[in-house]
């Protein structure tokens, strides 16, 4: 009757371990609810089929072809971003992933403690000086701004060579033009789901979707055009 006993312990003790830990998804959740986000999409936002129309960008296309990057998804964090982006190409800053619980959205069956301790860690100070530290060793601290078609580096900001300290550029009032050889308007256009959507819009005078927000990578090479003379910069080199 003892060893009944410590059996049926032990059981009871793997059981409520196994439902303390996080769940983890399996491929075929994580298609199902990716098919879910997009019908909910689909059905409930109506500027899409005339943004489609007006700008020639097919949204709902482009996050479809998000589907085949569950893949190569190793981790319930790696879906939850493959969603973020799929939102992100909605072009409406109300459509995010949010920590926020309110009692009027009757949610029903969801753990609404799980969603509020997630928030708390992510907006830890710790976990934010980290995603900091990261962005800026990652990415060149000035972002181009775009007027009229073209994007310019505003910034009076001096940086200088780490090999030859008189080696110094101003990029004020200097357009980009190129971004690893590659035009930097179709460079922000391909890239345009990375940045913060509340930040991205569409030139009708020009036809063209747009960042205030577009990121450049501190390993690129960007060619510049400043008072009329074109150079190439290797970012790593300052």
């Amino acid at each position: 009757m003892k060893i009944k006993n410590k059996i049926m312990f032990l059981i009871i003790c793997a059981s409520l371990n196994t439902f303390a830990q996080e769940p983890i998804l399996t491929k075929k959740q994580m298609y199902k609810d990716f098919d879910q986000l997009v019908k909910i999409i689909e059905d409930c936002n109506v500027q899409l089929p005339v943004r489609k129309a007006v700008t020639g960008f097919d949204n709902l296309a482009e996050i479809k072809k998000l589907r085949k990057g569950i893949d190569t998804v190793t981790c319930d964090e790696g879906f939850k971003q493959l969603l973020k982006k799929g939102l992100t190409y909605v072009f409406d800053i109300h459509s995010s992933i949010d920590y926020n619980v309110y009692n009027f959205d009757n949610i029903v069956e969801i753990d609404t403690a799980s969603i509020r301790r997630q928030y708390n860690e992510y907006y830890s100070m710790e976990n934010i000086r980290n995603i900091e530290y990261n962005f800026f060793i990652k990415y060149f601290p000035i972002s181009p701004t775009y007027y009229n078609g073209e994007y310019y580096f505003s910034s009076s900001t001096k940086y200088i060579n780490k090999s030859n300290i008189e080696d110094t550029i101003l990029f004020n009032d200097s357009k980009v033009k190129f971004i690893n050889k590659e035009h930097y308007s179709d460079h922000v256009i391909k890239n345009i789901s990375n940045y913060y959507y509340s930040d991205n819009r569409f030139d009708f005078k020009n036809n063209k979707y747009y960042s205030h927000a577009s990121l450049i990578p501190n390993n690129s090479v960007i060619t510049i055009e400043q008072n009329g003379k074109i150079k190439e910069i290797d970012l790593k080199e300052y």
